[in-house]
């Protein structure tokens, strides 16, 4: 099978490439930008920078539908946020004859605002902490947070006074502040089947912004929240689900419409499900824990909390390990080093570049399908 992912910039592409590698298809990488930790490795046998959508989607478009036209295309498996514009091309790729495992795009633009996603929640039934949008009015941020409708890797949360005098109010929301324990549910569905659902702590009390660590969680109320959820999203897709858990009550914050990192948990099943081989019983326990190591190792160092967490990260496994290979590991300074001096030039920080060819707003991007920008 032809297989093309994007997203070359993240770890976890390099992840499900060297999966699908080793069961003997053929990988391919669509990335908006060069280099990427794709470049390094051995995994894909074409490589291809395409327009980057946020900035031009017309042309990302032609892009896109010709690149798998020419190369017969099989199966595409978006990794980052780009998801949602490939969501935009869904009809015209599968029309290609090229499967895409993708809910409904009304849908991903209600669950990617973080405000709809709120309401859309609570209409199903799922208990959720007061949300509003911020209209500069009083905050009480001893009981509340503001923080922006469409935002990455948990940043720009704000919790005092100070903190917002300067923001545009009207990409922002008021929300309760639930005290507790973050918790992420990841589900997959295929024509309205449940093939995967997996949950995980990533706090482990060393993280901030993206997670790092993936340590399976399990709960008896999240089998019923799983179940409500499956009811009432699409047939197909990748939706992966935070939850601040306060020792009763999950109370859904915002959702990510697409694959995330905690699917390394569950890859096996996620695999079997995307090539349509038999899959591994549902409720079947997931005891493996995983983790961006080299990154963890620098936490537990830097914030010397190691007897919280060490043993924790002795049983874990990395996924850098099963992603990278030497050359991938060798070069990994320098991709690095391209970024943080790119993001400069453009005076941004380095997580604001490696996502600012594919952020996704609904309301910027609902009338761009039609032209450059």
């Amino acid at each position: 099978m032809r297989i093309v992912l994007t997203g070359g910039r993240s770890p976890l592409a390099l992840f499900f490439g060297q999966k699908l590698k080793q069961m003997g298809h053929e990988m391919y990488m669509l990335e908006h930008f060069s280099p990427t930790f794709a470049n390094y490795t051995n995994i894909f046998t074409k490589i291809e920078v395409i327009a980057p959508p946020a900035q031009q989607f017309e042309t990302f478009r032609k892009e896109v539908l010709s690149f798998i036209e020419r190369n017969a295309i099989d199966l595409l498996l978006p990794i980052n946020e780009e998801t949602l514009y490939y969501g935009l091309l869904q009809e015209e790729i599968q029309h290609r004859g090229t499967s895409f495992l993708i809910g409904e795009q009304e849908l991903l633009n209600t669950l990617h605002n973080k405000l709809t996603f709120i309401t859309w929640c609570e209409a199903i039934g799922l208990l959720v902490p007061k949300s509003e949008l911020y209209v500069a009015q009083a905050v009480d941020f001893s009981k509340q947070l503001v923080k922006p409708i469409y935002s990455r890797f948990g940043q720009s949360v704000f919790f005092s006074e100070e903190a917002i005098t300067t923001i545009d109010s009207e990409n922002y929301i008021v929300q309760e502040k639930i005290e507790g324990q973050q918790i992420c549910l990841s589900l997959m569905l295929k024509n309205g089947q449940l093939i995967s659902a997996c949950a995980y702590d990533t706090n482990l009390g060393i993280e901030n912004f993206a997670s790092i660590t993936y340590v399976p969680f399990e709960h008896p109320k999240l089998t019923q929240i799983i179940e409500i959820l499956s009811q009432h999203l699409s047939q197909n897709g990748f939706f992966s689900f935070d939850f601040m858990f306060d020792g009763t009550t999950f109370y859904p914050i915002e959702c990510n419409p697409r694959l995330t990192f905690g699917a390394v948990l569950d890859n096996e099943r996620i695999i079997a499900g995307l090539l349509d081989t038999p899959v591994k019983e549902i409720n079947k326990r997931i005891t493996t824990s995983y983790g961006i190591k080299l990154l963890w190792l620098g936490k537990i160092i830097t914030q010397k909390n190691w007897r919280k967490t060490y043993p924790t990260y002795l049983k874990t496994q990395d996924v850098l390990a099963e992603a990278f290979v030497w050359q991938t590991w060798l070069m990994l300074p320098w991709v690095l080093a391209q970024y943080f001096l790119k993001a400069k030039k453009q005076k941004l920080s380095i997580t604001d570049f490696v996502v600012q060819d594919i952020s996704y707003q609904v309301d910027k991007n609902e009338g761009t399908e039609g032209s450059d920008e």
